[in-house]
């Protein structure tokens, strides 16, 4: 199912998390929290959603929906305008803002991602050195680095459902850190 909000002005309080609570007609309760990103507003309205196999308790109801109820982790005002109840089988795909970098050492980089995965709760998260070991170094759709050691290195951003449900996209930068 899927819901969306419409986001605060800013002198109000920002919703940031939506809880889901599901009842099914077994009379079982079941919830999910989601997050809201209003970086993806379209006119006010973020859209959100959450496949009812990741809502935590959900496999121990008869899977028969009776009422959805929703919370926000703030006192602000949202709407919902509209639900859905989906079949999505859409792909993860996405790109990131640059893919070849020629830096002097110690600049800062700001790179951000962009991706789609139809209802899909997407994450992003950064690797930014291919041969670390260290697979996730940051997380959020934008993020801020700098490079203290000269050398190239890969970044790579992966875009993936937060549920694992959905194989995940990968996009990799080139980058040259000159001394």
């Amino acid at each position: 199912g899927g819901g969306g909000a419409s986001t605060a002005s800013e002198s109000e309080p920002v919703l940031r998390t939506l809880r889901f609570i599901i009842t099914t007609t077994d009379g079982k309760k079941s919830e999910a929290y989601v997050p809201v990103s209003v970086a993806t507003a379209d006119k006010g309205w973020v859209k959100t959603g959450i496949p009812l196999q990741a809502v935590a308790g959900f496999d121990r109801t008869n899977k028969s929906v009776k009422e959805i109820a929703l919370s926000g982790d703030s006192s602000a005002t949202f709407y919902v305008g509209e639900v859905q109840v989906l079949n999505d089988s859409s792909p993860i795909y996405g790109d990131t803002n640059v893919h070849d970098l020629n830096l002097a050492l110690g600049d800062e980089i700001e790179l951000y991602g962009t991706g789609s995965g139809g209802a899909s709760v997407l994450r992003y998260t950064w690797d930014f050195d291919d041969r670390d070991g260290i697979q996730i170094d940051a997380e959020g759709q934008v993020v801020k680095r700098k490079f203290r050691l000269k050398g190239t290195y890969t970044i790579t951003m992966t875009i993936s459902d937060a549920y694992g449900l959905k194989k995940p996209y990968t996009s990799t930068i080139k980058v040259t850190v000159n001394p």
